[in-house]
């Protein structure tokens, strides 16, 4: 079994010498901090591998609150819930890095609080670093919807890249998307490095490359990265593109406001739902 190696140990990597999609954080071995550290890294070689179920979570009087669940990974096999209190990982006080990375096992019960409801879990961590793991899920979070006689795509933007190849999968997905009548562009949690083949897909440009010219709505929230809340910026200026959701940690405040508290579970999702309406409406 593989050994975490702790962010500490990346001595060749400097965080103030580099352009940065968010502050670094002070405790550099959070979730936060490797994944500051996935996309400040230049080569693949130089990221941190973790074992992680694919969450994002932030500390509650109780554990850790689930702000996001990553697409095909074990938290979202396993059940896991926006908005779901994990209390403890066998039978010890959690931590989304620590509860995994410590006495390393094939299988954690994780106690589960769910709007008062007590819940046990098993899931199964991966091995990996969260740059390959957001990019991961940008691709399996891609999904049509028929309406009627209409379609319309979806896709959550995890990961924003400036890597070649990252850009050619980009283009392959807005590819897939072309077809469908109107789009929404979920930005929520969406993080790295913003390129402007990412605005370009979307906007008329220079270039006169394709790009995706019917109704898009675009959701941001207060974990929306300051890069992804600027290519929020770039899109509303079309009367077409419509910014829906919560403010953005840099101050960005959609037109439509839609809350959908961290703290709310539900079987749906607030901010999707009426994004969907929103597009329907418009197409």
């Amino acid at each position: 079994m593989k050994k975490l190696v702790t962010l500490t140990a990346f001595c060749a990597i400097s965080f103030t010498a580099m352009a940065q999609p968010s502050p670094p954080v002070e405790d550099r071995n959070s979730l936060e901090a490797y994944l500051f550290q996935a996309f400040a890294a230049s080569q693949a070689q130089q990221r941190a591998s973790l074992f992680h179920i694919g969450i994002e979570a932030e500390q509650h009087a109780d554990g850790h609150l689930v702000t996001a669940v990553l697409e095909d990974y074990p938290a979202f096999y396993a059940g896991i819930n926006r908005g779901d209190i994990i209390v403890t990982s066998n039978g010890r006080r959690f931590d989304p890095v620590a509860s995994f990375n410590g006495e390393i096992s094939s299988q954690y019960d994780l106690a589960i609080d769910r709007a008062g409801s007590q819940l046990e879990i098993t899931v199964t961590p991966i091995f990996e670093n969260l740059f390959d793991s957001y990019r991961n899920a940008t691709a399996s979070s891609i999904q049509e919807f028929s309406a009627g006689n209409k379609v319309i795509g979806y896709v959550r933007l995890w990961a924003l890249s400036k890597n070649t190849s990252d850009i050619v999968s980009f283009k392959s997905l807005m590819a897939r998307l072309s077809h469908c009548d109107g789009l929404i562009l979920d930005l929520r949690s969406a993080y790295g490095y913003l390129d402007d083949v990412h605005s370009n897909s979307f906007l008329p440009n220079p270039s006169g490359n394709d790009y995706f010219g019917k109704s898009v709505v675009v959701i941001v929230d207060s974990k929306t990265s300051v890069e992804g809340a600027k290519l929020a910026r770039k899109l509303r200026r079309l009367d077409r593109i419509v910014v829906l959701g919560s403010e953005t940690r840099d101050g960005l405040k959609p037109e439509l406001n839609a809350p959908y508290p961290f703290t709310q579970t539900s079987r749906g999702d607030a901010q999707f739902e009426t994004a969907l309406n929103r597009l329907l409406g418009t197409i």
